[in-house]
């Protein structure tokens, strides 16, 4: 599960302009690479989260890269721990589960 989380980043001026510009990001995210994927630059700087893939809780779509990744780390550590010791019992692997609300 941990390795297989993926989001969807978009650029959010494109976005605006009625252009979908964005792309699938698996984890450890790398701020260059996603710049350069979707575009990002002086003319287009701001990005948006528009969708995940087995990420176990819920995001804001204006996380920021570092936060995402921190995140990333902390849920992907948390849902192994509960499914290691059957806490989860049969939910399904690609549940989502809000540790903030």
């Amino acid at each position: 599960m941990i390795d297989d989380m993926q989001v969807y980043i978009a650029n959010l001026g494109k976005y605006n302009e009625g252009e979908l510009v964005g792309d699938w990001f698996s984890f450890p995210l790398d701020e260059e690479v996603i710049a350069e994927r979707i575009g990002l630059n002086a003319e287009y700087e701001e990005y948006a989260i528009h969708d995940t893939d087995n990420f176990p809780m819920e995001i804001s779509e204006y996380i920021s890269i570092e936060e995402l990744q921190q995140a990333s780390g902390v849920s992907g550590a948390i849902m192994e721990s509960l499914r290691r010791v059957g806490a989860l019992g049969d939910l399904p692997e690609t549940s989502q589960v809000s540790f903030f609300g």
